[in-house]
């Protein structure tokens, strides 16, 4: 660990010189500090001993914290949406997992095999060595953690935290032997900060700030810009090279007699104050706009510095009043200005919300009937989700696997997007609660998977036209399908997946036909669907097993499931959509120039295989040949059944429709196969299906 070299810190002074920090004007004495009347709150009666379980997680999308709400030390860990190790900033040959363009001819020949091998048996072995190394494929990684501590020998009573899920702030407070006090947490959209406020009738004798630095990051520098402010920067990774970032806090204390701030070897230690208010925000210089060809796919952009310091200046001239003012009147608009729910739940103040969990927990083992608390608990998870969703996709980036939220240097499955259910299913409820939150998913796509996604239909697939990406996407572009270099390995179950396209675009449609907004549907809807369309228009292959015509997808695999394969049933369904969705954005726009394709578009679709068949066993098929069997049964994924749920090609199948011979097939008989086939899955609680996503995919 070294201090912050001298041209930091003298730029940090030319840019904070004019400011004056404004000092905090409201205790939080003098405001309301209840749980809320609606009962809309997540609380317990002891800080949190674990992240994952009992932290509470507050954020504006460009920055996540959970707070363990101690009484001694304080823990919040800190996050940056798009502070991620790897890809090109630790090794400039990153490539998104593609193939090099020398290689594509042999690549084309290898694909040629593979698909002629799949049609002449049914099935193929292995991918036939298409897939690449994933290379310095990176992960979502913490920035820091801040720890508030105040010494030793606290003696307190009545203890209680919460998570205010009608304003977004965490609020925590307790009595000691001569004292009361009062917490507040908030992560501000508007002012793309978060804050620790804490507030006690008689001062503190001392309470101190530093950052805790995350181990598996490099070139450290933490150090005091002034005495009330600390600066943190590093790279993210080990190797030295990785993406720069940074965090700025500063303090604000009250005036009174004697209240003094010092700052040294990156604590800032604050004497005899009554409220004391933190602030922090950071940055990286990952730039989204810089990940296309022309720029070297570096995804780099500027130095962080200055436009932190110039954030952190400007919400020091708010008050702390109006600084909570405007974080509310954000969330409460972005939240619950345009739906509620009310499922006939009624606040119960008599047991926090892990009494609440455990006595669920209990009725369920006991068949108990009634409601003591069940639809309380069910109304605060659906907020609560929606609450996370909120605090993690407005930012730079959309939600990832770990929303904004993560501990370490290395997250689980590298905190990426997982394309085959898990960016889906966070984002089902947005657009039918209201939740304008979507913005960074479209530009995600366009500025992020395209450009790279765009060589991967052309190295691996041989198509000119559209993009392709598969199941698991980092902030670099990785669309090709990556692999693990592992002797006797086939990772085709959860690698082999160029359907996630056509599956996000069923959410581009969704985002139309819910806020009916033409001008976004002109300017990036239809080009994202009609770029996908492009793919499929020109990957599709003619049958050439059961020689009935029909085009269908190949190489594929059902998502986690280790038949190679063609015309999966889950593809085929939603490459249907998403021509659908082409000819109906049309509608909207108007054809002009694009008669030609909206005609090779309708061409395809009635030859399309739509993978809607009734098996052996009365079962929605999950291919095209019958491979169902016992060993599957209660997989986790429902993927075949996407129709159903939450896409519509089972649930408002037309007779006769698009490549359905007239008196084939019926809806109800789909319906019917289709809870043949949910019974057959289980409800999610088999040892491949013990998870609750698998669980909640049921129940929708």
């Amino acid at each position: 660990m070294i201090m912050l070299s001298t041209a930091i810190l003298a730029s940090s002074l030319l840019l904070t010189a004019h400011a004056t920090p404004q000092l905090p004007t409201k205790t939080l004495f003098q405001s309301d500090f209840k749980l809320p009347a609606s009962g809309n709150a997540l609380w317990y009666r002891s800080p949190a001993a674990n992240w994952v379980f009992e932290s509470l997680p507050i954020g504006n999308g460009y920055m996540g914290a959970a707070v363990f709400g101690g009484v001694q030390n304080d823990t919040v860990l800190m996050n940056l949406d798009d502070l991620w190790a790897g890809g090109p900033f630790s090794s400039p040959t990153y490539n998104g997992a593609n193939w090099n363009a020398p290689y594509a001819p042999t690549v084309h020949e290898k694909l040629k095999a593979l698909r002629n091998t799949i049609f002449a048996n049914g099935t193929a072995p292995d991918l036939n060595g298409i897939t690449t190394d994933a290379g310095d494929y990176g992960t979502f990684s913490s920035a820091g953690k801040l720890v508030i501590a105040r010494g030793v020998g606290i003696d307190y009573s009545n203890y209680t935290r919460w998570l205010d899920m009608d304003q977004g702030i965490i609020r925590s407070t307790w009595k000691e032997t001569k004292n009361d006090v009062r917490r507040e947490y908030i992560c501000s959209y508007p002012e793309r900060l978060c804050s620790h406020m804490t507030s006690s009738p008689t001062p503190f004798p001392q309470v101190s700030y530093s950052i805790e630095t995350i181990q598996g990051h490099s070139n450290l520098q933490l150090g005091c810009q002034d005495k009330s402010t600390l600066v943190l920067r590093g790279n993210a990774g080990s190797n030295g090279a990785g993406m720069l970032y940074e965090i700025v806090g500063r303090v604000q204390v009250s005036k009174t007699t004697g209240a003094s701030t010092t700052c040294s070897a990156g604590v800032i230690t604050v004497s005899n104050a009554t409220d004391i208010w933190f602030t922090w925000t950071g940055g990286t210089e990952y730039n989204i706009d810089a990940g296309t060809a022309d720029q070297h796919y570096s995804f780099k952009g500027p130095d962080p510095h200055s436009s932190i310091l110039k954030r952190l200046s400007s919400a020091s001239s708010l008050s702390y009043s109006s600084f909570v003012q405007r974080h509310v009147k954000d969330y409460t608009t972005g939240t619950s200005q345009n739906f509620q729910l009310d499922i006939g739940q009624k606040p119960d103040w008599s047991r926090t919300t892990d009494q609440l969990i455990e006595d669920y927990k209990e009725q369920q083992l006991s068949g108990q009937r009634g409601d003591t608390g069940r639809t309380l608990l069910e109304w605060l998870f659906f907020n609560f989700g929606r609450h996370l969703m909120f605090g993690s996709a407005r930012g730079n980036l959309p939600a990832n696997l770990q929303g904004v939220w993560s501990q370490g240097s290395w997250a689980p499955w590298s905190g990426d997007y997982h394309v085959n259910i898990n960016v889906q299913m966070m984002y089902w409820p947005v657009e039918t609660t209201g939740m304008d939150v979507t913005q960074t998913l479209w530009d995600f796509i366009q500025k992020t998977v395209i450009p790279r996604g765009s060589e991967t239909a052309s190295i691996l697939y041989n198509v000119s036209r559209g993009w392709a990406m598969h199941n698991e996407i980092n902030t670099f572009g990785s669309t090709g399908m990556k692999g693990l270099d592992i002797p006797n390995y086939n990772p085709a179950e959860w690698t082999n997946y160029a359907a996630g396209g056509a599956w996000l675009m069923t959410h581009a449609w969704d985002h139309f036909d819910y806020t009916g907004d033409v001008q976004w549907l002109r300017k990036q809807g239809y080009p994202l669907l009609k770029s996908t369309a492009e793919y499929w228009l020109d990957a599709l292959q003619l049958d050439r097993n059961t020689n009935d015509g029909s085009l269908v997808a190949v190489p594929c695999n059902s998502p986690e499931l280790p038949q190679t394969t063609f015309g999966c049933a889950h593809w085929q369904q939603l490459i249907w959509e998403l021509f659908n969705s082409v000819e109906k954005a049309l509608q909207i726009l108007g054809t002009g120039g694009e008669q030609s394709f909206l005609l090779e578009v309708q061409k395809k679709r009635l030859r399309l295989d739509r993978g809607l068949r009734i098996g052996a066993e009365s079962q929605v098929q999950e291919w095209k040949l019958d491979f169902d069997n016992s060993a599957h049964l209660d997989h986790r994924h429902l993927s075949h059944l996407t129709g159903l749920y939450p896409s519509y090609s089972i649930a408002s199948f037309v007779p006769g429709s698009d490549g359905i011979k007239p008196g084939s097939l019926t809806r109800q008989a789909l319906l019917t196969a289709s809870t043949t086939t949910l019974i057959q899955r289980g409800i999610g609680t088999a040892p491949d299906a013990d998870a609750g996503w698998g669980k909640i995919w049921r129940a929708a």
